[in-house]
């Protein structure tokens, strides 16, 4: 099996189980999905959460959900401080009677100062995004 389809295969097992479905379900899901026998599904099954234990208990803890969930709420944090930061002056010097141009520089000037800031803050939303597509605690869980 190749590489792409063997962690293909293994993501679908790991997201399987974290979901709670038994292990001859995902075995049976397996093999008709990857055209294995059965035999060959359980025994890559039974592999794969032997391996990744530790992985599939984290994702279903309520832990995992609001780490991802914090971080997510970080990222959106460090672009919204900074827009304002960028904001402020702008409508400031607006307000002073300045023309457009002249505000800009101004805003300019503080949005390159925030620009570490602002890269910080995406990375954060997509790590956040990336985490919670995996967790599958909800709050209607036990």
């Amino acid at each position: 099996m190749p590489s792409d389809d063997q962690r293909e295969v293994t993501e679908y097992i790991i997201q399987a189980l974290v979901e709670g479905r038994s292990r001859d379900e995902v075995a049976r899901n397996v093999a008709q999905r990857y055209e294995l026998n059965l035999r060959q599904a359980e025994g890559l099954v039974l592999r794969v959460e032997t391996v990744y234990d530790r992985d599939i208990t984290a994702r279903r803890s309520p832990i995992y959900f609001g780490i991802s969930l914090l971080t997510l709420l970080g990222g959106v944090a460090l672009i919204v401080f900074p827009l304002l930061e960028i904001l402020r002056p702008l409508w400031n010097s607006l307000a002073a009677g300045q023309t457009w141009q002249q505000a800009s520089s101004t805003a300019r000037e503080v949005l390159f100062a925030n620009v570490p800031l602002l890269l910080l803050g995406l990375g954060l939303i997509i790590a956040g995004i990336r985490t919670l597509k995996h967790t599958t605690w909800r709050f209607h869980r036990k």
